[in-house]
């Protein structure tokens, strides 16, 4: 197999504004969560014209006091983002082929608004877009205040996409079919073009041996990363074998080679506001590693997945079925089993080069048939039930 290099960060304006080759979506967001800018630039990278309804303004995005400033600061992009028409009322759109909406903690502000748009879409979903992981208690009480809150919407709805969590016997799915949400990029990687093109465009090829056998890199700050981060350290320490490298030009150097020992690149971040390596190095250094640590922090599944598949660096995870893309292990990936990041760690260290070009192989068809954008926007116009509509 060849070079592996997605194309289209940037659609020309021609292709943006046609009404006829693409769907028209309309989105209604409550929360001004990060993913309400993924799911839309998305959609819009893909070609489709998208109406955002968005109810938090822009100064309250911005407000760096708000308790979730750090996730909400992404979604404020939509206001300024020229491929993303944010509406201030539905009234102001024309007939959108299919309407998606967020269910949250929060009732929506203006039920009107998204009745009519409801009314006068053919196919309608919503987006669970609450956390499912705290106890089965906590997350039954919490489902049934999001469906006191949307129970009006919900006889209309014909799939709720869900952040996390498991699909079945989920009261906010009641009415209609459950679907996995996945997992994007983050969204830097989506809203400077620079970075998206170095993140989808910059071709890598699947035999050439990389300097770097194992990398993690990135926000250790959450209680459970913290503790696995330090466990998987010590092991990697023990280990004669492997070097640990602890500054990631060196990766990009060319001076480390295969060698009788594996370099493994360590960066924790112990602050949640630190960024280890600087956003344009990331997918150049994730291109010169074989695999990427990455394991559960504030949440299940992670942004490094995708990222690194789309370096062509194969994931250590736990949660295949949470990024909805078919990861299997030994296939495209190394699933952990049972909280054993060791054993994870280990086969990624002992396997030979003819073993990691086979995965890396499997990654690059991956990442052709899931990961681009048009695959992606592909999946959720599936799950608003127009992917049948060519992009």
């Amino acid at each position: 197999m060849g070079s592996v290099g997605l194309t289209g960060c940037q659609l020309p304006e021609s292709s943006i504004n046609r009404q006829d080759s693409a769907p028209n979506i309309g989105l209604y967001f409550i929360s001004g969560t990060r993913k309400s800018y993924n799911i839309a630039k998305t959609l819009s990278l893909a070609g489709c014209k998208v109406f955002v309804r968005l109810e938090p303004s822009l100064k309250e995005l911005q407000d760096s006091s708000h308790p979730n400033y750090v996730d909400r600061q992404y979604c404020a992009w939509l206001y300024t983002d020229s491929q993303i028409n944010v509406v201030h009322n539905t009234a102001e759109t024309r007939t959108v082929d299919a309407v998606l909406y967020e269910m949250c903690l929060a009732p929506p502000l203006y039920p009107a608004e998204l009745s009519e748009w409801i009314r006068r879409s053919p196919h309608v979903a919503a987006w669970n877009s609450s956390w499912h992981e705290a106890s089965f208690t906590e997350n039954i009480r919490s489902e049934l205040r999001i469906v006191g809150n949307f129970f009006k919407f919900m006889p209309k709805t014909q799939s709720v996409v869900l952040h996390n969590g498991r699909l079945f016997m989920r009261p906010t799915a009641i009415f209609s079919r459950s679907l996995c949400q996945g997992a994007f990029v983050h969204p830097y990687f989506l809203g400077d073009l620079e970075l998206c093109r170095e993140m989808f465009e910059e071709p890598w090829e699947v035999g050439t041996l990389r300097n770097i056998r194992l990398i993690f890199s990135g926000d250790a700050a959450s209680p459970r990363r913290r503790v696995l981060i330090e466990e998987m350290r010590k092991f990697i320490m023990q280990r004669t074998d492997v070097r640990l490298v602890s500054e990631y030009q060196e990766a990009l150097s060319g001076r480390l080679g295969p060698g009788s020992q594996k370099s493994v690149l360590w960066l924790p971040g112990f602050n949640p506001s630190a960024n280890i390596i600087p956003w344009a190095k990331w997918p150049p250094v994730l291109r010169q590693c074989d695999f990427c640590l990455c394991p559960p922090g504030y949440e299940q599944k992670s942004h490094r997945v995708v990222e690194c598949l789309l370096q062509g660096s194969i994931p250590i995870l736990h949660c295949p079925n949470e990024y909805a893309i078919g990861l299997t292990d030994g296939v495209d990936c190394i699933v952990v089993r049972d909280s054993d990041w060791q054993t994870g760690v280990r086969r990624a260290l002992e396997f030979d080069a003819n073993m990691v070009a086979q995965l890396r192989g499997n990654v690059a068809r991956l990442v052709t048939d899931e990961l681009s954008h048009e695959a992606t926007a592909r999946r959720w116009l599936g799950y608003m039930g127009v992917g049948e509509q060519r992009l």
